[in-house]
Parts: C-alpha cells; structure tokens; sequence
C-alpha cells in the first residue's frame, strides 16, 4: 500500500494484531520505515481471553452492536 500510495519512508503506527503487522514490516525492510509505534503487541500467539468474542463475531455478529 505504501508504494501504490507513492509514500516515501512512512511511520508506521499498529495497535494489538495491527503492532505485530507494524513489526513484521520494520523487520523485514527496516530501511523503507522512518520507525515504528506498536501498542499492545501480543507477546505470545495465542489469546485465549479473546475467543469468545471471535466465536460470536462468527456465530452472532448483532450480539457485538453497541447503542
């Protein structure tokens, strides 16, 4: 995304899955990023305290409307 938008070296800012995501890129080209703000990246894979709210993403997406 960031070559189709024509952006030079970008920051890159992720939150939760998105900061796992932002590191994996500074990884893997560390020379095309300005640099890195990470939020809440996991520390180990699984998270089991998040199933059941992506059980009922899949089996009841209206049970997570707010308002």
């Amino acid at each position: 995304m960031i070559d189709a938008l024509g952006l030079a070296r970008r920051l890159v800012w992720g939150h939760s899955d998105g900061a796992v995501i932002a590191l994996l890129m500074g990884l893997a080209q560390p020379d095309r990023l300005a640099g890195l703000i990470v939020e809440a990246a996991h520390f180990f894979r699984v998270k089991p305290a998040s199933r059941a709210f992506f059980t009922a993403m899949v089996e009841n997406p209206d049970s997570l409307a707010s308002g």
